[in-house]
């Protein structure tokens, strides 16, 4: 199975990681090139968790198309709020019914005041909203680098699941 993370920042690098360390076949985005070329390059991140050499089921990217979005089962969205709809209007063109959505995003939208699921609903339509699943976690984007660290915490990410 093959998961696209949508972010390389502290959070989304260290669940990207957490994902290909479990046998999953990563593709994880990032919003420049510089990034994903110094990841598939070096095995690292260079401006988050740098001191992780990533697996090597984890590669980068900084285009989304359709030949990416039809490779993968599972999108994973973990950029932060405030860019949440950016990104997904990317996708839209390339969502198929049968993806899962996981969003790791955390907060609201200040411009709208909106939760990510009221994201994903105009976006992406109520029907992907209704089928996403949503992490919970308290701040582990601060404990990221911990969380890589120590197993006990990388069992510990739960999946709410409400049908």
């Amino acid at each position: 199975e093959k998961i696209l993370v949508l972010g390389a920042g502290n959070f989304g690098t260290c669940l990207a990681q957490h994902l290909a360390e479990k046998g999953y076949h990563v593709t994880m985005w990032s919003r420049t090139a510089e990034i994903a070329e110094a990841i598939n390059t070096t095995r690292k991140n260079p401006k988050y968790l740098n001191t992780i050499n990533l697996s090597p089921r984890l590669s980068a990217t900084n285009f989304i198309d359709e030949k990416l979005m039809e490779s993968v089962s599972v999108v994973v969205q973990a950029t932060p709020t405030q860019n949440m709809r950016e990104v997904l209007s990317h996708l839209k063109a390339y969502w198929r019914k049968e993806l899962l959505l996981v969003c790791a995003a955390k907060g609201i939208e200040m411009e709208t005041l909106q939760l990510p699921s009221s994201i994903i609903a105009e976006v992406l339509g109520d029907d992907v909203a209704d089928r996403a699943h949503a992490l919970e976690f308290f701040r582990l984007d601060l404990l990221a680098g911990v969380f890589l660290h120590f197993n006990p915490l990388r069992n510990k990410i739960q999946c709410n699941q409400s049908n």
